[in-house]
């Protein structure tokens, strides 16, 4: 049985993006929400706390802060054959071994952030590269929205609060900028959320226009 543990966006998210039509179990305390989901996708299984035994990989998608008193109330109802996956950005192996009684710990980040992932429907899985040939299985599980590359925590850490700090302050600017111009608000929201997401797109793919090439220009021109 796999398992996801915890169901807030990344459960959400990852679960959107599995191809398999195995039965996707969670255990969570969030009932009305499993119960709502499972109105659209009705491969998703509650499990309780009496199954946990039956779990033979299980995907960690609490926040960190909760990692330590899920273990300490369910730890013991897994199995010393369980792999976990350890999805918390935040939160490195040495940090929740210590707490995890049965099983071992595979460390499988996400880079990027969970409610955009879901959107687009793609995510890149981040694992040490002695753990590659043991989240192989994976790839097919998830299938073709889903790369894993081999890497480290760190590198995952490195990049999601760099890549989290340069998206905030960049929209913090944006904001304060376009209203000190005296721009109403609906024009300020459709920058914030289209503009600013379609260029950095278009960026990514090699594919900006006229426009964004002369500010490509300016900006390497005030750099020399």
């Amino acid at each position: 049985m796999k398992l996801f543990i915890g169901f807030g966006e990344l459960a959400k998210a990852l679960i959107s993006l599995t191809s398999s039509n195995e039965k996707i179990y969670v255990f969570s305390r969030s009932t009305e929400k499993i119960v709502e989901a499972q109105k659209q996708d009705q491969r998703i299984v509650q499990v309780t706390e009496d199954q946990l035994h039956q779990v033979s990989h299980a995907f960690i998608t609490l926040p960190s802060t909760a990692y330590e008193p899920f273990f300490t109330s369910y730890g013991h109802l897994f199995t010393d054959d369980t792999v976990f996956y350890h999805c918390a950005t935040a939160l490195m192996v040495e940090d929740i071994e210590a707490f995890i009684s049965h099983g071992s710990v595979v460390p499988f980040k996400c880079v990027g952030q969970a409610a955009q992932i879901r959107r687009d429907q793609k995510v890149v899985f981040v694992t040490p590269k002695k753990h590659l040939s043991e989240v192989s299985h994976l790839k097919d599980w998830f299938g073709e929205k889903v790369s894993i590359v081999a890497g480290s925590e760190q590198q995952v850490l490195a990049a999601n609060k760099e890549a989290t700090r340069a998206a905030v302050e960049m929209a913090v600017d944006l904001k304060e900028k376009l209203r000190q111009q005296g721009l109403p608000d609906e024009i300020i929201q459709q920058s914030l959320e289209v503009t600013t997401r379609g260029v950095i797109q278009a960026f990514s793919d090699g594919k900006l226009g006229g426009f964004g090439k002369t500010v490509i220009k300016e900006i390497e021109d005030q750099r020399k």
